[in-house]
């Protein structure tokens, strides 16, 4: 796993802990469940591409939830 992924992972479960205390365990197991599956992608392009999945799914579960 690249540098870039596991930064973009931690950067994630700091924003789950912006959620309500309910709903952090869900997102943040649902997060860990995601950066499991896609651990073995190796190629640049699909990296940048799961990665501004991640930023845009993170920015509406923020907004959805506020």
């Amino acid at each position: 796993m690249s540098q870039a992924v596991k930064q973009a992972y931690r950067e994630v479960l700091k924003l789950v802990k912006r959620l309500p205390p309910p709903s952090r365990g869900y997102y943040a197991q649902y997060a860990r469940e995601n950066f499991v599956t896609y651990s073995e992608v190796e190629d640049p392009e699909s990296i940048r591409s799961l990665l501004a999945r991640v930023h845009h799914h993170t920015c509406w579960v923020l907004k959805k939830v506020r």
